[in-house]
């Protein structure tokens, strides 16, 4: 029996409906910066079944840097909550929770089988697609 191998971070461009499936520190930094990141990793179904899509950011949440700016699209505003007895933003509550995704391919690496896959913009579920 032959078996076609399926990569299941190689998404499919458009817009798809995602679940949170874990946030967490990646082993190796988006652009060799030196500062804490967090990655937030998405499980969408697609047309060619579930694939994984994740994103990384500086572990900072400040108003209008990209990780707020992130969530403020996902969450249509309301961070509030995400906040925990101490004021500190509980990104673990996102776990589960469902997002629209927009996905788009960037550049093509000749080391790499598929492009770069990226999630383009983030939206509550409903926003971008009707499911």
């Amino acid at each position: 029996m032959k078996l076609k191998l399926q990569n299941q971070y190689h998404c499919p461009e458009g817009t798809w409906r995602g679940v949170c499936e874990t946030i967490f520190e990646p082993k190796r930094t988006m652009n060799h910066e030196r500062d804490q990141q967090v990655r937030l990793r998405f499980i969408v179904d697609t047309d060619e079944g579930e694939k994984k899509v994740a994103r990384s950011f500086r572990a900072e949440l400040s108003v209008g840097g990209e990780l707020y700016e992130f969530l403020n699209s996902w969450l249509g505003g309301d961070l509030e909550w995400l906040l925990d007895e101490d004021g500190q933003i509980d990104l673990d509550l996102l776990i589960g929770e469902k997002a629209d995704l927009q996905i788009v391919h960037g550049r093509q690496d000749a080391q790499y089988r598929f492009p770069v896959v990226l999630i383009d913009k983030i939206c509550p579920p409903g926003r971008l697609i009707e499911r």
